[in-house]
């Protein structure tokens, strides 16, 4: 069939199919469930239309469309529970596991994003301190703590490595039954000086709680690794 122009904007009503109607005839009124309001909605939205606009949305789901709403209704109880909480994070861990590393880098990226500019308090911070407390950075030991852990296993003697004291610093080698807390110092890194600022109020924190302090820089477990054991069991002999 060729349709020719007629002048019309649309083609005449026999051309149309019968039977059927369009999606935005037909429609019903009825009141918004927040003021009240009468307004008109069309057949695809008889099932869901409850508001007339998104700002009654937002005032009968506390500030929340209703998407919104549903997903914090659905989070809420999802946690509520405290049983679930294993299996969760159990899932999680295994989605983490067999992620690609591109979507690792970019689920990180959005995470950054999204803290940037945040001012978090004082009790959050805390909170965030003594959980990366718990972690080892980097995962390897580096290569002046290899040589010192290699030093002081030929001597026989027993030590932990990387250990949290007071929630204030984490040793790099420590023997806590002697409370004496030894750090491996790098020779660029620990000589920046608000890194040197913040090594010294650890110290004070620690000599003030009982704990001996000993500090190792690179050059001097370089030279010689033996020494510096030496000077160690030392250290320890006069406890």
């Amino acid at each position: 069939m060729i349709l020719v122009h007629t002048g019309k904007r649309y083609p005449s009503a026999s051309l149309k199919k019968r039977g059927t109607i369009p999606w935005n005839k037909a429609g019903k009124r009825q009141p918004c469930l927040h003021c009240g309001k009468i307004f008109w909605i069309p057949p695809v939205r008889f099932q869901t239309a409850k508001y007339c606009s998104r700002r009654c949305t937002r005032l009968a789901n506390n500030g929340l469309l209703t998407s919104q709403s549903s997903r914090a209704k659905a989070h809420e109880k999802r946690w509520k529970n405290p049983e679930n909480h294993a299996a969760l994070s159990r899932k999680m861990k295994q989605l983490w596991r067999h992620m690609g590393s591109t979507e690792r880098e970019r689920r990180l990226g959005n995470m950054r994003k999204a803290c940037r500019g945040r001012h978090l308090s004082f009790a959050t911070r805390d909170l965030i301190r003594k959980a990366r407390l718990q972690q080892v950075f980097p995962v390897r030991d580096t290569r002046i703590e290899w040589e010192m852990q290699q030093a002081l296993s030929d001597r026989g003697i027993v030590f932990a490595k990387h250990l949290p004291i007071l929630n204030c610093c984490q040793a790099d080698i420590a023997f806590p039954e002697e409370k004496l807390a030894v750090f491996c110092d790098g020779d660029y890194w620990h000589n920046r000086p608000d890194v040197r600022s913040k090594d010294i109020i650890q110290e004070m924190i620690l000599r003030a709680n009982g704990w001996r302090v000993l500090r190792f820089w690179e050059h001097e477990i370089n030279t010689s690794p033996a020494a510096c054991a030496e000077r160690l069991v030392n250290e320890l002999s006069t406890s």
